[in-house]
């Protein structure tokens, strides 16, 4: 099987598993953090733009910006939300922590 055909069938999965979903439960969740596999899932699911979308992560006001881990953590934050900024507003939440 081809890298497209690969592709096109990963597309088609997700989809089916999108509508399902969507047809059968009142509400859905789908975590995203900056990484490349949200950002597939994201562009995946661009038509059901009434999915709540969240991410967790640490609260800005106590990252240690000395530490690699919370270095990400807020990278990873900024990219959710520059991602989702135009497209998800009224249903994106940061649960963020302490």
């Amino acid at each position: 099987m081809s890298d497209e055909d690969k592709i096109s069938q990963v597309e088609l999965l997700w989809k089916k598993q999108l509508k399902y979903y969507y047809e059968n439960y009142e509400n859905m969740l789908i975590s995203l953090t900056g990484g490349n596999d949200s950002r597939i899932s994201l562009a995946l699911s661009k038509e059901y733009k009434d999915y709540f979308f969240f991410t967790y992560c640490k609260n800005p006001e106590y990252l240690n910006y000395n530490s690699k881990s919370d270095q990400v953590y807020n990278i990873d934050r900024l990219i959710v939300e520059e991602i989702l900024k135009d497209f998800y507003q009224s249903n994106f939440s940061i649960i963020t922590e302490i």
